[in-house]
């Protein structure tokens, strides 16, 4: 069963499948991961280049330090860390785009990215000298975009499934 977030205020019914939004959530991971990897086109090394500035979120300076040995400690912080904000994202293009229809949650989504984009890269940089020291320019635009699309495209999909026989809570 889909367990769902309802607020009813007699004017408007907002639901929300929390169950998609966690699949779009992992699905836009993946293929933000997917479409980095092909684009970026450094092999297996390429997975580095992928997590290394996301986990640069939890560990901060250290990451700029060149004596500092970046090994798996950072692989897995930046995977679990862009797991879990790939499904907090994903929670706010669900709140944003939810009911609008497949085309809607996948161009919606698209924009979203971008402007997940523009803020990661173009904001929090500023305020963190550490934060996301590599950049790869419209590589990582294009990965957001992407990731945008997949998320919002597939929370569409599973949600108009699931519209029938849900419990809401």
């Amino acid at each position: 069963m889909t367990r769902v977030i309802s607020r009813d205020d007699n004017k408007d019914r907002i639901t929300l499948d929390l169950s998609a939004a966690v699949w779009g959530g992992l699905v836009g991971a993946i293929a933000f991961v997917v479409a980095k990897f092909l684009l970026l086109q450094q092999g297996l090394a390429g997975i580095w280049t992928i997590f290394r500035p996301i986990a640069t979120i939890v560990l901060r300076e250290r990451i700029v330090d060149p004596a500092w040995e970046s090994g798996p400690v950072t692989l897995i912080i930046g995977i679990v860390l862009h797991i879990l904000l790939s499904i907090i994202f994903a929670f706010i293009i669900t709140f944003i785009l939810h009911r609008w229809g497949f085309l809607v949650g996948l161009l919606g989504g698209a924009l979203f990215g971008l402007a997940l984009y523009l803020i990661n890269y173009y904001t929090f940089s500023m305020l963190f000298p550490w934060f996301f020291v590599e950049d790869s320019g419209w590589i990582s635009a294009v990965a957001h975009v992407v990731f945008g699309a997949f998320a919002g495209g597939t929370y569409e999909l599973l949600e108009e499934n699931h519209a029938r026989g849900r419990e809401t809570i």
